[in-house]
């Protein structure tokens, strides 16, 4: 499949890599965020559970961190293996807290936009034992508001900018 002509015709040709590919690449290296943006159906578990088998027959599940705004997913892949992590994305208009939606799902992160980033869930996922990522962090000024909270992961779409602010201000990243 031509991936990159869409985007510029320097592109063309630029192909998707296999999650094999990928896996390839970032072993050792790097974490591998898995976002499950389907709802469920038959043939979309069974998709999962081919990736869970890449990632098992790989052993890179201590790099894994499947995510979902569908919070069951994350269930269903806790009951499949739950040595593979898993992150509730925080849903619009989400009223409940972190540690209220763990009760209900079990997972290991909660992830939010900068603009849903309170106090009161910083808060709660520090006094849960919960690993807090936000993402759409592109600036400096957004990197210094979130960084008056406990932060796990940042999400960016500019990781040496950031990681070189990060340098710059001595946080660990």
């Amino acid at each position: 499949i031509d991936a990159g002509s869409w985007f510029d015709p320097r592109f063309k040709n630029e192909r998707i890599p296999t999650l094999e590919e990928i896996i390839d690449l970032i072993t050792g290296k790097v974490f591998l965020s898995i976002e499950l943006k389907n709802p469920y159906s038959d043939e979309f578990i069974d998709r999962i559970k081919m990736i869970i088998d890449i990632i098992q027959k790989a052993k890179i599940e201590q790099q894994v961190l499947f995510c979902s705004f569908h919070h069951n997913l994350l269930k269903i892949i806790k009951q499949i293996t739950p040595d593979i992590a898993t992150a509730a994305i925080q849903i619009p208009d989400e009223k409940r807290l972190p540690s209220e939606i763990y009760s209900d799902i079990g997972f290991e992160t909660y992830i939010c936009s900068v603009q849903e980033l309170t106090q009161e869930i910083s808060d709660d996922v520090k006094k849960n034992h919960i690993f807090l990522g936000v993402y759409s962090v592109d600036d400096s000024e957004t990197l210094d508001y979130i960084l008056n909270f406990n932060i796990t992961a940042i999400g960016t779409n500019n990781p040496a900018f950031i990681i070189e602010k990060l340098k710059e201000k001595n946080r660990k990243y």
